[in-house]
């Protein structure tokens, strides 16, 4: 039972925070490459900051996007780069 529970927990939190990933990727890439995206929840909340006149929100959530997303590139290659002498030698 607690197994099942543990599981569905685990299950629900990768699927919420994959959801979310791609959601900064989205936003990212309608920033850096000017993607029409229609439905993004972190671009819905940049808008409404900016509708708001919080202008200096809307910098910080660039910002914490874009620092998310390159922490992600850079702990994955460390992590690739530390696995690498475990794999045999072909």
């Amino acid at each position: 039972m607690w197994e099942n529970r543990s599981k569905t927990m685990f299950i629900s939190g990768l699927a919420l925070s994959g959801l979310i990933l791609f959601q900064m990727s989205m936003y990212a890439m309608h920033m850096l490459l000017g993607w029409e995206i229609k439905h993004n929840l972190i671009q819905f909340c940049s808008r409404t900051a900016a509708a708001l006149g919080l202008s200096s929100l809307v910098y910080g959530l660039d910002m914490l996007v874009l620092y998310t997303i390159l922490s992600l590139i850079l702990h994955t290659g460390r992590q690739v780069a530390a696995f690498r002498p475990c794999l045999p030698e072909p």
